[in-house]
């Protein structure tokens, strides 16, 4: 997850909102389902298919997802 916030971060500073927001909806809807299946998040997320690999319950990271949520909102 932080490599992915990190990568989201560097597209709206370099202006690619249009690849940023991409990015955002896909980690956002990848944890929504993730929360929705097992209740809860995992560490780390099978890249290919999006389905949560192992350490489920993990907070760390996944928490990103809320700055990416608030900073998606905001590209038009």
């Amino acid at each position: 997850m932080n490599v992915n916030y990190f990568f989201f971060e560097a597209l709206l500073r370099y202006g690619d909102l249009k690849e940023a927001k991409a990015l955002a909806s896909a980690i956002i809807h990848m944890l929504g389902e993730d929360i929705k299946q097992s209740g809860v998040m995992h560490e780390y997320y099978n890249p290919e298919t999006g389905n949560g690999v192992y350490n489920l319950g993990f907070q760390s990271w996944n928490l990103l997802v809320n700055l990416m949520i608030d900073e998606e909102e905001k590209i038009r």
